[in-house]
């Protein structure tokens, strides 16, 4: 399965149409998260992406927060339990080091997902917090 990983200028209208109609269906459809799902940060992420037969199978987006740190979030497998996950959150790392000079990574982790990035490598660094009446959880990895 090809990994893409490419700037927002980068990305064919194509290749948005099914990140934002993937993250929708997910966040907003299968979650009922309502929030806005496009913002600015589009625009100096990295999209990180991979495909199978030409589908969409896996995304993330990281974006530079500061010097040596990074904001990994949008976190989306399509088929859950088969490691497309752990390979697309491995791939965003690999970016998010060698794209953007992150020494560090951080996401705030539904709660509910928290021991997958545990999995990942991840550790907790704060107390449960609500975000959009969401319970998460702020994690980092150190690269």
């Amino acid at each position: 399965m090809p990994i893409f990983v490419k700037k927002y200028q980068e990305l064919s209208l194509d290749e948005l149409l099914e990140i934002f109609r993937l993250r929708e269906s997910v966040f907003v459809v299968e979650q009922q998260w309502l929030h806005r799902e496009v913002d600015e940060k589009e625009k100096e992420a990295l999209h990180v992406f991979l495909t199978e037969e030409g589908e969409l199978r896996a995304y993330l987006r990281v974006f530079p927060v500061e010097k040596g740190l990074a904001f990994m979030g949008r976190v989306i497998a399509v088929k859950r339990g088969c490691g497309l996950g752990r390979t697309i959150v491995k791939a965003g790392l690999q970016a998010a080091k060698e794209k953007l000079g992150a020494e560090k990574v951080i996401l705030d982790s539904q709660i509910q997902a928290r021991p997958f990035y545990e999995k990942c490598g991840f550790c907790a660094v704060s107390e449960p917090f609500l975000e959009l009446g969401v319970p998460h959880i702020r994690m980092e990895i150190t690269l």
